[in-house]
Parts: structure tokens; C-alpha cells; sequence
């Protein structure tokens, strides 16, 4: 037999050990099925012209980065910037900066390369001194974020 000379304790470290694999075995394979899921991208809207956006404590604190259609490059993009409004609660505008000059890693950022259409970043923004509300963006064009 295998375990002729293996006393009581060796005999119940052995079965610990081979219980501690075992979850370990179960939580890598929970984490590969689950992991797959975390990498898509939740939209607060899609493919819309005027968006409203909350900002409160729990979403949008940070501020919101807009992406839009891949198209026409930096110029393209620079155009649609010029036509981007944002409004905040209150006449409380945000903080808003133009992201043309980033283009879209393959690599890094492949959500926004393979998405349909292709996206790049339009521009950011944010609440000035924790000004929650509504805020809303209006493009000429089609936007994410």
C-alpha cells in the first residue's frame, strides 16, 4: 500500500493539502469564466446625438469620456469637437477637454478598434467642485460614453 509507513497526521495533512488544491483548481476555473465578462464595456448611451449623464457620488464622479465614429481622423475629430456642447445642473458647465490628438490602440484598447462602428475619444468632462446633477452632451454626430 501507498501509505504503509504514514502515521494519523501526515495521513490528515495529506487530505488538507489535496483540499486546498482542489479549491484552488475551483476558483482558477471560476476566474477564467467569469474574467471573460469583464473586459466588455457598459454604455451610459450609445450611438445618440444629445446624452444625459448623472454625476453623483456613485456614478460619474470622475467625469465621463465620449467616444465617437472613427472617422476622418484628428481633423474629423477636431470638427465634431468644435460642434460639442456640455451643460451641467444650475448653469454649473463642466470642465470639458478635447481627446482628438489619442488614437485608438489595437492592443490595449481593441473594445473601441473592434467595435461596430469603430470609436475613438471625442473629448472629457466633469463637475466642477462636486456639482451633482444632470449634465448633458450634444454633438453633431452620434456619441458614446
Amino acid at each position: 500500500m501507498a501509505c504503509d509507513g504514514c502515521n494519523t497526521t501526515s495521513k490528515i495533512l495529506s487530505g488538507v493539502g489535496f483540499l486546498v488544491g482542489l479549491i484552488g483548481c475551483v476558483i482558477a476555473i471560476v476566474g477564467v469564466v467569469t474574467g471573460a465578462g469583464a473586459v466588455s464595456v457598459d454604455w451610459v448611451a450609445a450611438d445618440e446625438r444629445e446624452i444625459r449623464l448623472p454625476i453623483n457620488a456613485e456614478h460619474g464622479a470622475l467625469g465621463y469620456t465620449l467616444y465617437m465614429e472613427d472617422v476622418g481622423g484628428k481633423e474629423g475629430c477636431r470638427e465634431r469637437y468644435r460642434t460639442l456642447t456640455t451643460s451641467g445642473p444650475d448653469g454649473n458647465d463642466p470642465t470639458q477637454y478635447a481627446q482628438c490628438g489619442e488614437m485608438p490602440d489595437p492592443e490595449r484598447e481593441s473594445w473601441m478598434t473592434s467595435h461596430s462602428p469603430p470609436l475613438r475619444k471625442l473629448a472629457r468632462f466633469h463637475a466642477n467642485d462636486n456639482h451633482y446633477g444632470m449634465y448633458t452632451a450634444a454633438s453633431s454626430g452620434p456619441m458614446w460614453a
